[in-house]
């Protein structure tokens, strides 16, 4: 008899005999179900138990469809996966990395961040289409949107461009996730980076909503009561009157402008009446009216406006632009963003950039990405303004996947190294591959728990990945990391001087 209330409804079974083939125990640290769910640290110290939530259940299995998808794809473009080590050697100029003991005194490995100068060395040993779902190691601690160890889908080729490794993926993406009724556009848009952050204060904006930033440069760097510094720059963004604002709102917006320490963030819902007198300290009348006239504000518009470094400036609104919105969909339940999957193509990098930190040249991407060839002769005047042939694919608003043209010449990359001050010595492998008639190469990486958290709508790449380690990198069900012997310390010559 069919009982359509049970997935299983269409099956009848008739039970002639029944086995007990292992007994669980009377008490599970938690019930499978939805209602009153265990909070997600107990889900993870028991994730076996997790697993069985149908929520899981889907994630995982359209993980390993999705996987099959790019695999049958690529491979269909004469693709070969061929799989690199994950034990090698550390990369300057890149990320943290973990660093793996041997039993050579005071000599180590490191876990692979990606294989990106394997790829590079397959493409200089004449294999020119190359993927890999691989394995990659970062110690930058955990957040929702990263792990220590995550995949990726690692594409190499050789004898392309920018505009190669594009459609590549516009064609793969579309291939994939046709498979999951996704739609998406052939063509994805396409922005600047410097683009990006001039109208949305971030270089992986999200563009499933609207509310750009203006440039009120000109106008504030008049007004003599405004403090002025190098490189200044000063932008606003408006929000609609009827959205909701008030002190709970503008106390979170503040905090995030603390993350900005040379810009200042301004904050009104504008009352047309009282905004001369609101503004009088801080601007003159006439800036004052012309905010208003200039930019089309209305009568009880909410307005953010940031002026001091044009770096933090367009940085912090860029921030705020993203978190109010959250706020009005999560806390007030206002449909802001377009539903859908929003992909975007971010280019044009520069190809170096400070390290704020450290005051210090750094890559933008890395140092095996190539310069554009309109900007070599900046190598002397100012290598700051060089632009590099990277890209970065963006989904509604999430960086899910970067890649570049590589370097593939020695002199080139010899130079690069000597801008960055990296000791050619810790890359001398790399320069007599390039020098070995190593072809024009390069290719993209795609996070793929990313992407599927991106997909599925999850709020955290945990949800996507079977065996997730916490916040703070750990493992939740063995507690590793953990102490070892003593014998296995000698036997890697290791002391350890712990913290008092």
């Amino acid at each position: 008899m069919i009982n359509e209330k049970q997935q299983t409804g269409e099956i009848e079974v008739l039970v002639e005999e029944f086995q007990l083939i292992n007994r669980a125990k009377d008490t599970l640290p938690f019930n499978i179900r939805e209602f009153q769910k265990a909070k997600e640290a107990l889900r993870m110290q028991y994730r076996y138990l997790d697993i069985r939530f149908p929520q899981m259940q889907r994630n995982l299995r359209i993980r390993s469809k999705l996987f099959m998808k790019f695999r049958e794809f690529l491979i269909n473009n004469h693709f070969i996966d061929v799989e690199t080590p994950t034990l090698f050697k550390a990369t300057p100029g890149g990320a943290q990395e973990f660093v793996v003991p041997t039993r050579f005194p005071g000599k180590f490995y490191s876990l692979v961040q990606s294989p990106q100068q394997f790829k590079q060395m397959l493409m200089a040993g004449a294999v020119d289409r190359y993927f890999q779902i691989a394995k990659c190691y970062r110690d930058e601690g955990a957040r929702s949107d990263r792990q220590p160890e995550f995949t990726q889908l690692d594409i190499e080729l050789s004898f392309t461009n920018v505009e190669g490794v594009l459609a590549l993926i516009e064609e793969l993406l579309n291939y994939a996730l046709s498979e999951f009724n996704a739609e998406i556009p052939k063509k994805f848009l396409r922005i600047s980076y410097e683009n990006a952050m001039e109208l949305y204060g971030s270089d992986k904006p999200d563009v499933s909503f609207e509310f750009q930033l203006q440039n009120c440069t000109e106008l504030l760097i008049q007004d003599e009561r405004v403090v002025k510094g190098n490189d200044f720059g000063a932008y606003l963004v408006v929000f609609n009157p009827q959205n909701p604002f008030g002190k709970s709102i503008k106390e979170k917006m503040s905090l995030l402008s603390k993350q900005f320490p040379e810009a200042k963030l301004l904050q009104f819902k504008i009352d047309r009446k009282e905004w001369s007198n609101k503004t009088q300290n801080i601007f003159s009348s006439q800036t004052a009216h012309r905010l208003l006239t200039d930019f089309n504000i209305d009568d009880s518009a909410i307005v953010f406006l940031s002026y001091g470094t044009k770096h933090d400036a367009r940085s912090l609104l860029g921030k705020i632009r993203v978190e109010y919105v959250n706020l009005l969909e999560q806390t007030f339940h206002l449909q802001i963003r377009k539903k859908g999957l929003h992909f975007l193509w971010v280019v044009d990098f520069p190809l170096f950039e400070i390290n704020r930190e450290l005051s210090v040249l750094q890559s933008t991407h890395h140092p095996f990405t190539a310069p554009h060839s309109d900007d070599l002769n900046l190598f002397e005047i100012d290598p700051l303004q060089m632009r590099s042939l990277a890209y970065d694919l963006v989904l509604n608003g999430n960086e899910v996947g970067g890649g570049s043209i590589r370097i593939h010449q020695s002199m080139l990359q010899e130079k690069v190294l000597d801008v960055l001050n990296i000791k050619k010595d810790n890359l001398q492998h790399i320069l007599d591959m390039l020098g070995s008639g190593c072809p024009p190469h390069g290719g993209i990486a795609i996070g793929l728990d990313r992407l599927l958290a991106v997909i599925l709508n999850m709020t955290s790449i945990r949800d996507v990945i079977a065996f997730p380690k916490t916040f703070e990198g750990k493992d939740p069900i063995s507690q590793a990391p953990s102490e070892v012997s003593n014998e296995i310390l000698d036997l890697y010559h290791i002391k350890i001087n712990k913290p008092k």
